[in-house]
């Protein structure tokens, strides 16, 4: 066999890698030590080339066709095995695209540079950016970052008076967003539509664009999202632009541990002070500032006689008397505020109990490879995260502790009485991500009769039971190695690689790439016309920025390009 793919390994990912690789139509042949009889079966009827052994032996490389291959995926669950595979295949043939599947990230990205491995990827990286975002929003068909910031292709369904409704693919591109496909009624689906064409009820439209904007322009797509108050709003700002981070945050718990109805006191009292400088302003005919100076130094305690009231009148002076109480009342509730604080912080350490949040977080429950990274991922996007690990001495649980924004939380996710513990009734999503099924089914189902308006989502192992869940329930399950073939598959296609996904039988591949004689001469509107790709990102000159390109834009060969190309697959049956 030549122009062949080889696949090590025929575990879950492995087989996922093999499908996918023959809804292309391409030629493959598969290493496999052990398989599910199933897999075994249908890869005999679909003709793939099965040979039963351990990759590791050269023997097994040469007689699948090494040296005539185009590429070698090595996707085995043992770190060391794939290893040692890719070192026996790079001595055999040194030009051989390689892509190797690791768990540990750091040796992965020490692999890829030092032993010129196409791409080494990890099933969990891969996947946890699909479930965070499953987590924040509605279902996201992939989620990518590109310096920094994260993208979204998401699909819509055009409802009648909603903010795509006669909406024209050139308007929505002006918001940002590029349209990728427009699914219609009675008609096949369209890639990159053209820019005059308009939207209508109906109609889906698979959208590409950055989180913030997709927060802005399409609120509706954050279910269940928490709507931060005035006060969250003000702090956040300050975090970021005025206060050191962990100066605010220390004021945020402070003030989220103290009990509602001295919070209102306190904001009465404070309302009160605000309304007196004006109104000593006008009384008294003072300057703003100056009345603000006098209403300070009597809430505190600290006149120093600059401004006399011997000669006002006597109702004014027992208003201020009145003012003085006011004061006195605001000190000690704000020292009771403290006091409430420091004991309850004491008190929590004491017994081994943490600080929860008290609403708008996300509970992740496991923190293995794949729990850990979608932890990683929310406290990117600057979300609070509790998270619930059975295990106290869990390979990640230190790891997370030492995050911002984070919790831990020890005991059995599966109970209610642990889910209470980390406020599961008040949170904005809740991501059961252990390595056992039942326990994140388990998990899941609670969480929904705790917290009806949660957005619940599941890691399953397999691809066809999250897919029987989502369609009969209302969560969102998803399976790692589903979400996490299409990347291996595209990157042995192709190079520069940012991500890859499935959808309406096509496989869309997000490619860096240099411009190249292929596409020299034409412009981003004659590569949709002629379905070939949608260019999201023009960079004209090396270590300059990316920039969004114009339709008419002539793309020169040296110039480097974020392009999402697609290639068509067999139907799944």
């Amino acid at each position: 066999m030549t122009d062949h793919y080889i696949v090590c390994g025929m575990g879950n990912v492995g087989y996922r890698i093999v499908r996918l690789l023959w809804r292309l139509g391409l030629p493959v042949t598969v290493i496999t030590l052990g398989q599910r009889e199933e897999w075994k079966r249908i890869g005999e009827e679909e003709g793939i080339d099965l040979i039963q052994g351990d990759a590791r032996d050269e023997r097994l490389l040469a007689q699948a066709g090494l040296q005539h291959a185009r590429a070698l995926i090595i996707a085995t669950d043992q770190d060391l095995i794939n290893i040692e595979i890719a070192f026996d295949a790079r001595q055999q043939r040194a030009d051989l695209p390689i892509v190797m599947r690791l768990f540990d990230q750091n040796l992965a990205r020490q692999m890829e540079s030092g032993f010129e491995l196409r791409r080494v990827l990890a099933t969990s990286a891969l996947s946890a950016p699909s479930f965070a975002v499953a987590a924040l929003s509605e279902e996201a068909l992939c989620a990518f970052q590109q310096n920094g910031v994260l993208y979204l292709i998401r699909s819509l369904m055009v409802r009648e008076g909603d903010a795509l409704d006669g909406k024209t693919a050139r308007q929505i591109a002006d918001w940002q967003f590029v349209t990728l496909m427009l699914e219609r009624v009675d008609e096949s689906p369209r890639i990159a539509p053209d820019p005059e064409t308009r939207f209508a009820p109906g109609d889906h439209v698979t959208l590409i664009g950055r989180k913030e904007d997709w927060d802005r322009r399409f609120p509706s797509c954050r279910r269940a999202a928490h709507t931060p108050s005035p006060l969250q709003r003000t702090g956040r700002f300050l975090r970021q632009h005025l206060a050191p981070r962990h100066m605010i945050e220390f004021v945020q718990k402070m003030w989220r541990s103290t009990s509602l109805p001295l919070r209102a006191v306190f904001l009465a009292l404070i309302t009160l002070i605000i309304l007196n400088v004006f109104i000593f302003q006008y009384a008294m005919n003072l300057r703003f500032v100056d009345a603000l100076y006098f209403i300070l130094s009597m809430v505190t305690v600290a006149s120093y006689g600059d401004i006399s009231l011997a000669n006002v009148s006597a109702p004014l002076k027992l208003y201020t008397c009145l003012v003085m109480l006011l004061g006195s009342a605001t000190i000690a509730v704000l020292y009771t505020i403290i006091t409430d604080f420091v004991i309850t912080a004491r008190f929590r350490q004491i017994g081994g109990r943490q600080w929860i949040p008290e609403e708008g977080h996300i509970v992740v429950v496991g923190l293995g490879n794949v729990g850990y990274r979608i932890v990683e991922e929310l406290v990117r996007a600057q979300e609070e995260v509790v998270a619930v690990q059975l295990n106290p001495d869990g390979q990640f649980v230190r790891s997370v502790r030492d995050m911002q924004r984070t919790q831990v939380i020890i005991g059995d996710a599966r109970l209610p009485d642990t889910l209470k513990t980390a406020n599961v009734e008040k949170a904005r999503a809740v991501i059961a991500a252990t390595s056992d099924d039942a326990v994140n089914l388990s998990v899941g189902f609670t969480a929904r009769q705790m917290n009806a308006q949660a957005q619940i989502v599941l890691r399953l192992f397999s691809p066809d039971f999250a897919r029987k869940v989502r369609a009969t329930t209302q969560i969102q399950a998803y399976s790692p190695a589903s979400l996490a073939a299409p990347a291996f598959v595209a990157s042995a296609l192709h190079e520069g690689v940012r991500a890859a996904f499935v959808m309406n039988d096509r496989l869309f591949i997000l490619l860096q790439r240099a411009v190249g004689e292929e596409w020299h001469g034409l412009t981003p509107d004659q590569l949709r016309q002629r379905e070939e790709a949608v260019i999201l990102l023009h960079r004209r000159e090396a270590g300059g920025e990316f920039q969004c390109p114009a339709g008419s834009a002539t793309l020169h060969s040296s110039d480097q390009v974020q392009a999402l190309v697609w290639r068509r697959l067999r139907p799944e049956e």
